[in-house]
């Protein structure tokens, strides 16, 4: 949603004579397509990694990753939302069982860790911290406001919908 949001204001701003409704069909098509593809992609690859015998086990995560890319292509160029293929089809196989699932979780985790500290990285260069100490004070009570009062509030409106959360029990008896 965020990435079809920016696509569609970058849109905007360029082509001030443009209406929002031109992008319905648009977010229509991403969707339906990249929900599609992510889907048939993901039975596609538990059974392309269950039929495929490879001598080396280390090949595998060579294998599923050659795959996500083919799908976020594919995706990409019928018109669909390339990044809702490739989560939906990464559900669908960490829902699954195939051969390798353990080692290809292991990989794909210390990828999902190194992708963080590279993004942390990339955007710690782009901070002057002689440009900060204007924003310190709004920033500091930004970051107050949603560590004590918007992310509580969201994750207790989130757990009240579940039958997990019991008020009375986990928040008032202290017993």
């Amino acid at each position: 949603m965020a990435y079809f949001l920016t696509v569609s204001m970058t849109y905007l701003v360029l082509n001030p004579d443009a209406s929002v409704v031109v992008l319905i069909p648009k977010f229509l098509k991403g969707m339906i397509l990249g929900g599609a593809c992510g889907f048939a992609m993901g039975k596609i690859m538990i059974w392309m990694v269950n039929k495929i015998r490879l001598d080396v086990a280390g090949l595998y995560p060579v294998l599923v990753l050659s795959l996500v890319f083919f799908t976020f292509s594919f995706t990409d160029f019928i018109g669909g939302n390339g990044f809702l293929a490739i989560y939906i089809s990464g559900i669908i196989l960490g829902s699954s069982n195939f051969i390798h699932k353990k080692s290809l979780m292991k990989f794909f985790d210390g990828q999902a860790w190194l992708m963080q500290i590279v993004m942390f990285l990339s955007l710690g260069l782009l901070v002057y911290p002689s440009r900060i100490v204007p924003f310190l004070g709004s920033g500091m009570m930004i970051s107050a406001f949603l560590i004590f009062a918007a992310r509580p509030i969201a994750v207790f409106i989130s757990l009240s919908l579940t039958k997990g959360l019991n008020f009375r029990k986990n928040f008032l008896y202290r017993g």
